[in-house]
Order: structure tokens, then sequence, then C-alpha cells
């Protein structure tokens, strides 16, 4: 049975006592209390009713046939949902100190004797109401701090992610490309596995601009985005560099193995086109790369300054072109594991 005093939000509590008359009595004492009251009257009803409800508080008689307060009190102890709800022992005759210390292990916060006094259980269920109120107050800015600072982390990623990534293209910009390179480099020493960088650069994309418009030109540099990452190993990064240059990263992979990963991504350039008002455009892009091992003691100013000496060989012989040259036998480059044949 269960009778309302206030609205839904109103704390819960339940009174169990095996005899009616003194349920009925127990309510109209709290019939001025701010909360939700349901009576129980047995043990198995109680704790039946504890799996529906989450009470505030639970005034519990102890002489009860069958199961008594005590056992009721144990059972909930065991229970992770009902072990913190607290108890006020209800009784008439177990008033002595033995028989309280009984209660007080059995996880009771109070005792309450009969006959009751109406003031005296006013009083303690209006504290123990006030201190679930309280609690519900610390759980719910708990749990709004905890959304609040869940939404300031998304917030930060979403930031970090504008941060290091191209707006147009998608890929990392130049800014996580430096701070990729002296990682990847330091990881590379480490473990002496050679890593290798590529620039590359698309060619004549200023008479694309000029001739076509930019907007041609962001769609060329979208597209040659897409066949970067189309070409690239699982574990190979690529980077929109600055303007019309992009830049490639390639852990554990030898110069021959770097090269021929490059000869697919200019190859894969090469045979992509891209539509635009003033006809289809071809594309071919030129390519610098170089390895780790071609070092004593290898820099990322180094290994750069050496991938953009024969990008610009590879712009001065002629363009569409992988500066060192692809070896004549190529590797068969497999581009989920980066493995050669």
């Amino acid at each position: 049975m269960t009778h309302s005093a206030s609205c839904n939000d109103d704390p819960h509590v339940l009174m169990v006592d095996d005899r009616e008359e003194n349920l009925i009595a127990l309510e109209a004492l709290l019939s001025d209390v701010d909360a939700t009251l349901h009576q129980a009257r047995s043990g198995n009803e109680a704790l039946a009713s504890m799996l529906k409800h989450r009470y505030a508080l639970v005034l519990l008689d102890v002489q009860m046939p069958g199961m008594d307060g005590y056992e009721v009190a144990d059972l909930m102890q065991l229970n992770p949902t009902t072990r913190g709800t607290p108890i006020i022992f209800v009784t008439a005759i177990n008033k002595d100190e033995p028989h309280q210390c009984k209660g007080y292990k059995s996880g009771a916060v109070d005792f309450l004797f009969k006959p009751i006094n109406p003031f005296i259980l006013q009083c303690k269920v209006r504290v123990f109401l006030d201190l679930w109120r309280q609690r519900e107050e610390i759980e719910l800015a708990m749990r709004q701090l905890e959304a609040a600072n869940r939404k300031i982390l998304e917030q930060q990623e979403e930031l970090h992610k504008l941060a290091i990534h191209d707006h147009l293209t998608g890929l990392y910009q130049r800014r996580w490309f430096d701070e990729m390179i002296d990682k990847t480099l330091a990881t590379a020493q480490r473990t002496g596995e050679p890593v290798a960088i590529a620039l590359l650069d698309l060619d004549h994309f200023k008479t694309i601009n000029d001739t076509a418009g930019h907007e041609a030109g962001d769609d060329v540099l979208v597209s040659v985005a897409q066949s970067l990452e189309h070409s690239i190993r699982a574990m190979d990064t690529v980077f929109r560099y600055g303007g019309e240059e992009f830049a490639l990263i390639m852990p554990q992979a030898r110069l021959a193995l770097a090269q021929n990963v490059c000869e697919r991504v200019r190859q894969a350039v090469a045979c992509s086109s891209v539509p635009t008002s003033k006809g289809t455009l071809r594309l071919t892009v030129s390519i610098g790369v170089v390895c780790s091992n071609e070092f004593e003691e290898p820099t990322p100013r180094e290994m750069m300054r050496t991938a953009d000496m024969r990008l610009y060989e590879a712009k001065s012989a002629g363009r569409n072109r992988v500066v060192p040259v692809v070896p004549v036998v190529p590797f068969d480059v497999d581009t989920t594991t980066g493995t050669s044949a």
C-alpha cells in the first residue's frame, strides 16, 4: 500500500509492521512530513518493496512473525542497493542495551520505543529526510559536474582535432607533422627501425588556380589528399604541409620500400582527374623521399632538407616523378601491413 504526501520527487519512507493498526497510527503521526509513505506487513513484503523503490528511511518493527526486524536488516546489508538505507528500529520490549547493540550491528541508525512520542518520531524522521535531500543535492551536483567535465573534454578534443587537421582536406596539418616527425624519429632510433619521409608537390598548381579558379584548386587538393590516403600503408601518415605541398611519414620503411610507396602515390595521382567548369583536369605530383638510415645521426631538420632537395630535383627533371628514382625491380608493397615481397 502506498500513500503520497507530496509530489513524486519527495523522498520515500517505508513503514514495516505486521499489525495494521500500528501502520495506520504511524501514518497519522507522519501526515505532516513531506515524504511519500509506504507500508509493508512483513519482512518479505518489505524486501520486495525495497527492490521497487529507493527509500530515504525505513521504520522497521523488531517483533514480527516469521522474519523479524533484525533478519530484515541483515538481508538489507547483503544487497548493495539497500545496504546504505537508514533503518530506525521500532520496538516495545527490546529496550535493553544488548538488543540495541544487536540492532546497530544489523545496520540500525537509531531506535524508537513504543509507545511512540509523536514529536520525537517526527523530529527523527525529518533529520533523515533532510540528510537524504542533502545527499540527493550532492549527487545531482556531482552528476552535473561530471557532465560538464565530459563536455569540456569533448570540446578540448574537438579543438585539438581542429588545431591539427587541415579544414579543407581533413588531413593532418604541418603543426602535427612537426610533432610527429620528432616522435617517430625518436622511436626509430630506439628500436633501430628506419623511418622515411617524403615531400610531395602538386605540379602546375598555380596554373590550375589561375585558369580554373580557386574553387577548382580546392577540389584538386581534396582529390590529391584522397589519392594519398588510399595509396599509403596503414602505418603511414599523410599531411598537408602547406599550399599544394603534402608530406608523408613512413615508419619501418627503408628507402627502397619508401620509394615504392611514393611511386604508388604518384601513379594514383596521375590516374586521377578532377572535373571543372573549364574541363577535366589531369594531375601529377613530384616527390622527394629520404630515409633515416642514410644518415649517421639523422635529425628531422637534415631529413627534411634532403627531402626538399630531392623534391626540387624531381621538379627540375621534368616533374611527375619520384627522387631518388624507384629501383628497376619494384617491390610489391602491401598497403595494409607495409611488408614487401
